[in-house]
């Protein structure tokens, strides 16, 4: 067969390829349609269950933040903080008070509520009803501890007798004593899905098919039977199921009938949301499109056994022509030139982009060596963009600290304090964010650090000291921005804070160097000291080969996600070279000294 069609003419062999390309595209538009029709159900679908499923967990979210805001008024009520701070014997009149302000609770804010419970650390629990504790061993929330946020638990039916075998949510809120923000207890509030079953409903624009939603465990949350609440899917009729990946489309077999399945995450809640739809329900308009596709074929394929000859007939002869004079060039007559014909269709400018190929051979030859130099200016230029990604790379570790004191001085401190944390942190923010310059003085560098070191002082007031010395004329230094706050705030993490605070760190600036007349041979050392726990051998050893992997490599093979230190290292290398950058000397138990290299350029 293979030889029979090498030896066939061109004209014959272009029939027989156009006749199979013909072909094989109007198969493949065949599948492709059905592909395409496919898709577009799965999509329309999933398109609509992604915009109901974004409505409902908006509303789920915003239905149990404003029943978790609902009890602030609750848990800090005198009486209720009374209960989970005094640890004594309450008489049935105190009992009957507590009891009291939990029913006015549910009176005023949700008449879903089917329980509350009332339980501090050393496990006493008062209820609305009175519930006995050895109905509630059962219960997910009795013996789990006590947590610093609010829990959810998915839909269950509940042992107790008042409610027993009633499906609920329960919401678990943390109780923090007013006087010392100690976790004092947790509020424990069982509701019915009344509510919730009202906006699902009101939510869906699109009543066909079936909605469920499961928990992270595969219970039942929601569902219009309400006999699955709180079931494990396998326990229901949905356990042939095969729940793959969130945030796709699958073509199942549910109940014996070929249906669309779809499954989204609820983030906030963990939840899955499934969507099940009769797909002959949605594949009407895609077998219309597959008879019309048909009839389109067979006529089609009737006129390209006409149309083909003509066509491969006129194709040929400009080929063959052009064949033999590619056969020329390729003995290197670069001389032969195509017979140019004004006009604009296919033939007329491959006969000229024949020519322009042969008159621009030699004149490209010539430019190989450009090109080469340009290969290497986009080297240069890759190095530059690295050392923008890497500087680029702040680490939340500050924001994060910041943030939470702010949040403590608000609550203990004065207003002043208040004013001199927010504007350093916003100088330092300030800082980070301009990268209009990569090198600055090294005056701006003390200046951002000290600014740092503020944030600092006003966390460990009493504990914490820090020793900047640096030698005026140093301070003219350029370098590289964003050098000593990474390590500042590295020391900060692993010496300072945790002895909560106490310690010191010191960064003094020497010149090194045996021509000191001439400052470019001379170099500024940096060393930032600490008296923190160290760093063990081995770790320091793997650190210190880091740095020199990064500058033997020239920091090539340096991934943008690292640490501070590698960072700084990194860009220092980059920028000034492999003699420049980082090294660490430790004593284990004692303290740890930073050494920042930079050539002294003022």
């Amino acid at each position: 067969m293979k030889k029979f069609y090498s030896n066939l003419a061109l004209k014959n062999k272009m029939i027989f390829f156009l006749l199979s390309v013909c072909l094989l595209s109007l198969l493949l538009m065949l599948i492709m349609i059905q592909i395409f029709f496919t898709r577009i159900i799965e999509d329309e679908f999933y398109s609509h269950l992604n915009e109901t499923t974004k409505q409902l967990n908006y509303q789920l979210e915003y239905y149990f933040t404003r029943f978790y805001r609902s009890t602030h008024s609750l848990i800090s009520n005198r009486i209720v903080q009374e209960f989970l701070t005094i640890n004594r014997e309450y008489t049935l009149q105190e009992t009957r008070e507590v009891e009291n302000e939990l029913q006015r609770y549910v009176l005023f804010n949700y008449s879903e509520t089917t329980n509350m419970f009332l339980i501090s650390k050393d496990m006493r629990l008062i209820s609305i009803y009175n519930t006995l504790n050895r109905d509630l061993i059962n219960e997910p929330w009795y013996n789990n501890g006590f947590s610093y946020a609010p829990i959810i638990h998915p839909t269950r039916r509940v042992g107790y007798a008042q409610w027993r075998g009633y499906p609920v949510i329960s919401i678990e809120v943390p109780i923090y004593n007013i006087i010392n923000l100690e976790l004092a207890g947790k509020l424990v509030i069982d509701f019915g899905l009344d509510e919730i079953t009202k906006t699902i409903e009101n939510t869906r624009t699109d009543k066909t098919g079936t909605l469920f939603i499961l928990s992270h465990d595969n219970h039942i949350v929601y569902h219009s039977n309400r006999e699955f609440l709180g079931m494990h899917i396998t326990q229901t009729p949905l356990a042939s199921l095969n729940l793959q990946d969130e945030n796709k489309v699958y073509m199942m077999n549910v109940s014996g009938k070929k249906s669309l399945v779809s499954m989204d995450l609820i983030e906030s809640q963990n939840w899955l949301i499934v969507s099940i739809v009769d797909y002959n329900e949605l594949n009407s308009s895609l077998k219309a499109a597959q008879v019309s596709t048909i009839t389109v074929f067979v006529f089609i394929m009737l006129a390209l056994t006409i149309i083909v000859p003509f066509v491969s007939g006129r194709i040929s002869k400009p080929l063959i022509n052009l064949t033999k004079l590619m056969s020329k060039v390729t003995e290197g007559d670069l001389a032969v030139r195509a017979e140019e014909i004004h006009g604009t269709n296919e033939y007329h400018q491959l006969n000229k982009s024949f020519n322009y190929m042969v008159e621009k051979l030699t004149e490209l030859m010539d430019t190989v060596s450009d090109l080469k130099v340009k290969e290497m200016a986009l080297v240069l230029r890759q190095k530059e963009a690295l050392i923008k990604v890497l500087q680029n790379q702040i680490n939340p570790h500050l924001l994060y600290n910041s943030l939470d004191i702010i949040k403590s001085i608000a609550f203990l401190e004065e207003i002043p304090q208040i004013v001199a944390m927010v504007t350093s942190l916003a100088d330092v923010y300030r800082y980070n964010a301009k990268f209009s310059e990569s090198e600055v003085n090294l005056y701006n560098e003390v200046i951002h650090l000290e600014k740092y070191l503020n944030i600092m002082n006003i966390r460990f007031p009493k504990k914490f000291k820090s020793i900047i010395n640096f030698d005026k004329e140093h301070c003219h230094c350029r370098c590289q921005k964003l050098i000593l706050q990474p390590i500042v705030e590295n020391a900060m993490k692993y010496a300072i804070e945790p002895k909560g605070g106490k310690g010191i760190i010191s960064i003094i600036s020497n010149l090194t160097g045996s021509d000191i007349s001439n400052d470019i041979s001379r170099d500024l050392l940096i060393k930032i000291s600490d008296d923190g726990p160290g760093i063990q051998d081995d770790r320091l050893d793997e650190i210190n080969k880091q740095f020199k992997e990064i500058s033997e490599n020239n920091a090539n093979n340096l991934e943008q996600e690292n640490s501070g230190l590698l960072n700084v290292h990194a860009r220092l290398v980059l920028k000034y070279g492999n003699k420049y950058g980082l090294r660490i000397e430790s004593i284990y138990g004692q303290s740890t000294d930073v050494y920042i290299r930079i050539p002294f350029r003022t």
